[in-house]
């Protein structure tokens, strides 16, 4: 299960924070700079699955746009 804060990095940064006040730890987070981040919470004891957040900013929602859409032609 996830979350996906579409250029919305403070809102990101605010779940981030906000679940590891609650005490839970973020057990990988990585990114592409200047596009996304994202990280992964192990929440199995509570919800039985882990918890991904991630953020795009506006390229990479448009980029994320063009693979649902099947119009990506990069590499």
């Amino acid at each position: 299960m996830g979350t996906r804060f579409d250029n919305d990095l403070q809102g990101y940064t605010d779940a981030v924070d906000l679940l590891e006040a609650k005490g839970f730890e973020s057990t990988f987070s990585a990114g592409i700079t200047g596009i996304s981040k994202f990280c992964y919470f192990d929440m199995r004891e509570l919800l039985g699955h882990y918890l991904e957040l991630i953020y795009f900013n506006q390229e990479g929602v448009q980029f994320m746009d063009t693979l649902v859409t099947g119009e990506f032609d990069g590499e």
